[in-house]
Parts: structure tokens; C-alpha cells; sequence
């Protein structure tokens, strides 16, 4: 009787570790200066197509994915900067040259902060 218990008892543990799920990765919430560094490269070639407005849109878009995933990201926060004023000076509508002038406004205070000089 006591063996055919235990025999059970082990059954039943294998069987419920065989029926556990396996535990899924969590997302890494680090920033990845590798993956920032592609969107940087990425942003400078769509910037440096920039007389195709929608080129210097997607610069400023890579850009802000680039800072977003490196907060402390000086080249990012730049460069977004930077494409900004060049969108708000560009811009076809008053609407998108003032969120552009404001953003980047943000983002050049953001670089002072982060790299003052």
C-alpha cells in the first residue's frame, strides 16, 4: 500500500510538471544602445534625403523612437532636435510647424540637460 502511494504521488508530480507552462520572457524594459544606435543610422539617412518631406517626417520619427528607447541618449535627443527645426521650417501648414517648433524646442532642452555645452 505504501509503495503504491508513493508511486502515485510521483505520477502525479511528473504529470503536473510536464502539464506547467513554460514561463515566457519578460520584455527587457533596458534601453538597447544597439537598437538605438540602428535608429540613429537610420534617422541620418532619411535626414539626409530630407528634401522629400516625408523623408525628414520619418528622420524625426526614428529619431524619437531612438530617444524614447535611450532616454539618456545625448546623439538621439539631438538629432531630434534638429530634425524638428528643419520639418517646422519646412513645414506646409502653421499646425505642423508649431508642434514642430515646440518639440524640438523640448528636445534641444532635453540635450542641454543631458549634455550641457
Amino acid at each position: 500500500m505504501r509503495f503504491s502511494c508513493l508511486a502515485l504521488i510521483a505520477s502525479l508530480i511528473c504529470l503536473l510538471s510536464s502539464c506547467q507552462s513554460q514561463k515566457t520572457a519578460e520584455p527587457n524594459n533596458v534601453a538597447s544602445p544597439q537598437s538605438a544606435a540602428s535608429l540613429i543610422a537610420q534617422a541620418d539617412q532619411l535626414y539626409a534625403q530630407r528634401e522629400d518631406m516625408a523623408r525628414a517626417r520619418e528622420a524625426v520619427t526614428q529619431a524619437r523612437q531612438a530617444h524614447t528607447l535611450d532616454f539618456n541618449n545625448y546623439d538621439a535627443v539631438w538629432r531630434l532636435a534638429k530634425f524638428e527645426y528643419y520639418v517646422a521650417t519646412h513645414a506646409s501648414s502653421d499646425g505642423e510647424r508649431d508642434k514642430a517648433f515646440r518639440d524640438g524646442i523640448d528636445a534641444g532642452k532635453e540635450a542641454v540637460k543631458l549634455q550641457d555645452g
